[in-house]
């Protein structure tokens, strides 16, 4: 299983490539990925820039990986 991994760009004016790579990824993974390609992660900020109006359907739908970093005070 081989996917192309992108992330979400600093500069908005940035997304829609990334966003059209991931597309492009996810609908024909063999010629966009490689011979072995199987599709695309996109790693995105919760609630950031590819959150605003996109919304993912399907096969395009968003898993979620959480990262709750908490410093305790003793």
């Amino acid at each position: 299983m081989i996917k192309q991994i992108l992330k979400e760009p600093r500069r908005s004016s940035e997304l829609p490539e990334v966003m059209e790579q991931y597309e492009k990824a996810i609908e024909n993974p063999r010629t966009h990925v490689g011979p072995q390609g199987t599709g695309a992660l996109l790693f995105a900020v919760f609630r950031g820039k590819v959150s605003e109006g996109i919304d993912f359907t399907d096969d395009r739908g968003p898993g979620q990986m959480r990262d709750f970093r908490w410093d305790t005070v003793s």
